[in-house]
């Protein structure tokens, strides 16, 4: 049995040889639900404009009728000229009159012979002729457009009859009449339709300005320009959406005028691409020596520009098809704004909590977390995501009255955003290693994220904002610095925060908060450090007063949270966390080494403070204790008595030369504590302490460190004797 048979004789079925009975025929069924709606959707939009347009049409036409009626008489000569006519004949013939008994004679001629005004000499002025040609075109145009409306609505309510279900011979009926509707152009005189009433609005002011300019000026005037003012926007709304891709104002009178643009650009790509036809033609005859010229002369020519350029010129004739072109190089940034709008919609936090994550994860991560940085760079910034609830005397300040205006909404917001860029972050590091990837955008992309994380960089130095209970979590915090060092994309910045951020949270709630972190998440940290010269050149600013003490903190940080969990008995952690005490020793022999610290006397003084505390500096018995304690603190446990390396006790006995050389010269090493010269000599005596007990083996002295003891008796300013001054 054939398709077509089969269809009459079992109309809700598909056909017997393209689908059997089952799961086919409910595919035929949904098809034709999809259909069914599509086309009731189009046309009950059709009928609403067209109920609005004659609802206009029939008040707009009352309005235009009234001033017809007025306007109309101005072309007809006015009866009451041949009324003064003859009154002033009479008058004439009056004034005319002569008393001769027994006659009375009159100059004046007789009153028949007088000519009245006809029609036939009366010249209607300009003004109403140009008056009555726009109104009664104005007219005429209106009810054109009521009338087509009536008809459009008999043709909509036509194409519907007949047409309930969704049976394959209905849907078959449907689609016929759909493919009719646009083969007899139905849409585009719906289309048309407007654009009618909107010409005749525009001729009826042009008449009304024309009335007005023949009564008094200044009235035409203010007139004129309301009138200018609507017509300039009307013209706005019909060039912009041609224009700008992204311009709504997409009315039918725009799309008259943005399907005359892409016709225009279809010719104008065609012509371009025939001349760059011709050119390639040209060229290819042309003599060998002449060729590189003309090859010269092509790249800088408007062909070479057609053919990069023209490729989509005149491609599309509808809205739908150039959106659908847009969205496909912006799909992921409408996807991530349709997330966050669900959001805000719903203020749901389990939607923002559980659902978001999982939808991103589905995302490609380089645009998202470009996304995500976007937003945040429009909306916060690291003061506003990081800084502690204000004191008794900044609760009035304009920040803090600014956050509290935020409200905790975008608060939640702005931190989940945060979250998911850092989150994504990891992921980031295939995409930008991909040979396609724009490198500039991805680096442009990392110093945006980088601004977002505390601390603020400062003029001279930094300043951090930290809450207490901040927005994202501290692991998330440092594995984004981490990776941003790693990855070599602003690292110098990245180190200094890095390094800021795990002194910073080392010191709330006695270091619980750095505690907390796995060891895996240390260890992205401790491998983060640099361990090479190389990599102490880029991630360092040596400038940076701050940015020693905050390296030596944080090294003191983690080696006291290392060396915390290598010493408890049964530990699993324990060999993994003496692998990473090595690592960040070695950061510190690596920083030691390099040169950079001893180029200039500002950069030597930083380094030797943040090394060397005084006595009066250092608390052992505190929980947060500086390099040179730990460091002793590490010694002393025999677990982490192996991370010590002589190499380590070599440099530490070149910077204390370095320092004892400064101090003996009799120079004041730093201007600011140049008063109290004890306090260098103090520093300088730690170190000594501290290198003596690190050599110290079994009991017994080596040389070197009789020599250590030796300095360190006579080590007071009147005593010592000077040394060389150092090269800095």
């Amino acid at each position: 049995m054939s398709a077509q048979s089969s269809a009459h004789t079992a109309p809700s079925s598909c056909p017997s040889d393209v689908c059997p009975e089952g799961g086919a025929a409910k595919d035929w069924e949904k098809c034709a639900q999809v259909i069914q709606r599509h086309s009731d959707q189009l046309v009950q939009r059709w009928k609403e404009e067209i109920d609005m347009l004659l609802v206009f049409a029939g008040l707009f036409s009352a309005v235009l009728t009234a001033f017809n009626v007025e306007s109309y008489q101005l072309l007809l000569p006015d009866g009451e000229d041949d009324i003064t006519a003859a009154l002033r004949t009479i008058a004439s013939q009056l004034n005319s009159f002569t008393y001769q008994p027994p006659f009375v004679n009159s100059t004046s001629p007789f009153f028949g012979d007088v000519q009245p005004a006809g029609k036939a000499g009366f010249i209607p002025p300009q003004h109403a002729v140009w008056l009555n040609t726009l109104w009664f075109t104005a007219l005429i145009s209106t009810l054109s457009a009521s009338s087509i409306a009536i008809m459009v609505r008999q043709w909509l309510h036509q194409y519907n009859t007949g047409l309930w279900g969704h049976s394959q011979e209905i849907a078959r009926l449907r689609q016929y009449r759909y493919e009719n509707l646009l083969r007899w152009g139905v849409p585009q005189i719906v289309n048309m339709l407007p654009i009618l009433v909107q010409l005749a609005l525009v001729l009826f002011l042009s008449g009304l300005l024309v009335l007005l300019w023949s009564l008094h000026i200044a009235v035409a005037i203010v007139a004129s320009i309301t009138v200018g003012i609507l017509l300039a926007f009307v013209a706005a709304t019909a060039i912009l959406p041609s224009i700008r891709s992204n311009c709504p104002y997409q009315g039918p009178h725009a799309l008259l005028f943005f399907l005359l643009v892409q016709s225009l650009g279809s010719l104008c790509r065609r012509l371009l691409l025939h001349i760059a036809s011709l050119a390639d033609t040209v060229q290819a005859q042309l003599h060998t020596t002449f060729r590189p010229a003309c090859r010269r002369v092509k790249r800088r020519s408007l062909t070479s520009l057609a053919r990069r350029r023209v490729d989509d010129w005149g491609l599309f004739k509808s809205w739908e098809a150039r959106e659908t072109s847009i969205l496909f190089l912006i799909s992921h940034r409408m996807d991530f704004n349709m997330l966050n709008r669900a959001y805000l919609i719903t203020l749901d936090h389990a939607l923002l909590e559980h659902v978001l994550p999982r939808c991103l994860d589905e995302l490609d991560p380089l645009r998202t977390v470009r996304a995500c940085v976007d937003t945040l760079l429009g909306h916060t910034d690291v003061e506003q995501l990081f800084t502690a609830p204000p004191l008794a005397w900044q609760r009035d300040s304009p920040a803090a009255r600014k956050r509290r205006a935020l409200g905790p909404r975008d608060a939640v917001f702005t931190g989940h955003l945060l979250t998911q860029a850092l989150r994504l972050l990891p992921r980031c590091l295939n995409a930008i290693g991909e040979p396609a990837m724009d490198h500039e955008s991805s680096s442009k992309l990392m110093w945006d994220l980088l601004s977002l994380l505390p601390p603020r960089m400062m003029r001279n130095g930094y300043a951090m904002w930290y809450a207490r209970e901040p927005l994202i979590s501290d692991f998330l915090l440092l594995r984004a610095l981490a990776t941003l060092v790693s990855i070599r994309m602003a690292s110098a910045d990245a180190f200094s925060k890095l390094i800021a951020n795990v002194a910073t949270i080392d010191g709330y709630d006695d270091g619980y908060r750095l505690r907390r972190l796995e060891l895996e998440d240390l260890r992205v940290v401790v491998t983060a450090f640099p361990k090479n010269s190389e990599a102490f050149q880029q991630a360092m600013n040596w400038d940076h007063p701050v940015i020693y003490e905050n390296y030596f903190e944080s090294v003191a940080a983690l080696m006291h949270i290392l060396q915390t969990s290598a010493n408890v008995p049964g530990e699993h952690n324990g060999p993994a966390n003496v692998l990473l005490l090595r690592d960040v020793l070695s950061s510190v022999e690596a920083f030691l080494t390099h040169p950079a610290w001893k180029a200039s006397s500002l950069r030597q003084r930083c380094a030797m403070r943040a090394l060397c505390p005084s006595e009066a500096e250092s608390d052992p018995t505190a929980y947060h204790p500086t390099f040179l304690p730990m460091l002793l603190r590490l010694y002393r446990a025999e677990p982490t008595r192996e991370v010590v390396t002589s190499t380590l006790v070599e440099l530490l006995r070149e910077a204390r030369t370095l320092l004892h050389r400064d101090l003996t010269t009799g120079i004041p090493y730093d201007p600011e504590e140049s008063s109290d010269a004890g306090l260098w000599w103090g520093r300088y005596e730690a170190l000594t302490q501290a290198i003596g007990v690190l050599e110290a083996t079994s009991g017994s002295s080596s040389p070197i460190q009789r020599t250590i003891c030796g300095i360190g008796e006579s080590a007071s300013p009147a005593a010592s004797a000077p040394l060389p001054l150092s090269g800095t």
